[in-house]
């Protein structure tokens, strides 16, 4: 399962460095970053699943 869109662009800072991607259909690329003060995600597409937004958020927020 994957999500179907025109493109996709992310920042995520994580343990190992800061990471950019951005994504088309065709193509991914990823380059580490000096800096961003914070992680983000934009999806550019026709339709999106109304269940994305918390499967995204699920992986960010902690676990009780």
């Amino acid at each position: 399962m994957g999500i179907l869109a025109e493109r996709i662009k992310a920042v995520f800072i994580t343990d190992e460095g800061v990471f950019g991607y951005n994504a088309t259909p065709d193509v991914l690329n990823e380059i580490e970053l000096d800096d961003c003060l914070y992680s983000r995600i934009e999806i550019i597409a026709d339709s999106i699943d109304d269940l994305l937004e918390c499967q995204l958020r699920a992986g960010i927020e902690p676990q009780h």
